[in-house]
């Protein structure tokens, strides 16, 4: 591989991971908020009268938070406000009733989910986990995947990201992995963004050693050339 190549390589390598934003749970408060040292965190609690949002329906705002409904013809579920300081939605991968619901706000390197659960009232432990997936992007998680087990509430999940992000979406489990459960409904109770810049580990130093390296390698090659010329004009 000649002087060049290599350079253009390693630079692919380099920059090449930093075109994927990647968004990591977090399943600890204190370890989220570690990560996004720094930051000032805003928490939205759903609270108010009891609302139901139609099928697909955009920008249904609630404070910090709008929900978009994509989808739900058949059956877009109790999603809204539940009168309780929750907010209450279901997901369905298919027919008439196929629903995602999609959460959007300011744009932020990480947010967290508090209370996500079963029932705002009771049975907060049955929220069938093999059910419910989430979206940031390109990237997915099933809930069971990530719990290890099929049902269980989650006290809280967080996620950090690399890059801004502005949204995140619940839809079925059934479009990535296969389902055997038929309970969809789940509960917040609450979401927490993070609201201030964040310093964000990058591979920045890295790059500002490139043109360094690539001017080294450069010389190096030089050399060689200039010794070959004169070793060539001395035997000759």
């Amino acid at each position: 591989m000649t002087t060049t190549k290599f350079f253009l390589f390693f630079s692919f390598l380099v920059t090449s991971s930093v075109i994927h934003a990647a968004a990591i749970p977090i399943f600890n408060q204190s370890d989220w908020e570690n990560a996004l040292s720094g930051s000032v965190f805003s928490k939205h609690e759903f609270l108010g009268s009891p609302t139901s949002y139609l099928a697909d329906s955009t920008d249904n705002h609630m404070g910090l938070v709008a929900v978009t409904l994509n989808g739900g013809k058949g059956d877009p579920g109790d999603t809204g406000l539940n009168g309780h300081g929750f907010f209450q939605s279901e997901v369905d991968s298919s027919g008439t009733d196929a629903l995602s619901v999609e959460m959007s706000f300011a744009a932020t390197y990480g947010f967290a989910l508090t209370g996500l659960q079963n029932d705002s009232l009771s049975n907060k432990t049955n929220l069938d986990l093999d059910e419910i997936a989430i979206s940031i992007g390109l990237d997915n998680w099933v809930l069971s995947d990530l719990l290890g087990q099929v049902t269980s509430d989650i006290p809280f999940l967080g996620f950090v990201s690399d890059e801004l992000i502005d949204s995140f979406s619940f839809f079925h489990a059934g479009l990535v992995s296969s389902v055997s459960r038929t309970s969809e409904e789940f509960f917040l109770d609450g979401l927490i963004v993070s609201s201030s810049p964040v310093t964000v580990t990058e591979p920045s130093g890295i790059l500002l050693f490139l043109p360094g390296i690539f001017f080294l390698m450069m010389r190096v090659k030089r050399w060689k050339w200039q010794s070959l010329r004169y070793f060539s004009a001395e035997r000759s």
